[in-house]
């Protein structure tokens, strides 16, 4: 698996380990186009859009993820250990 499709996979994983909460501008301008390609049904920052979020990870744009992290919606740290997991599976 390349190292964009394990971070996106990783990512995945992640999310549903977060509480709902507001979501930052930043996060909301990175992942503006992932939500309405994927997820617009469902409203910011609720449950069903973490989970809808985490169905479609793989596909999510790498500057989504990446604003993901950043806000720390989900850790580098454990976007790495999940990604040396998926490695380990193969």
């Amino acid at each position: 698996m390349p190292l964009t499709k394990s971070l996106f996979a990783a990512i995945a994983f992640a999310l549903p380990a977060f509480p709902a909460h507001a979501v930052s501008d930043a996060v909301t301008a990175a992942c503006m186009n992932d939500y309405f390609a994927y997820c617009s049904a469902h409203a910011v920052g609720s449950e069903g859009l973490r989970q809808c979020m985490r169905a479609n990870g793989a596909g999510l744009s790498l500057r989504c993820v990446y604003a993901l992290i950043k806000s720390g919606d989900v850790s580098l740290v454990e976007v790495r250990a999940i990604q040396r997991r998926i490695t380990a599976d193969r």
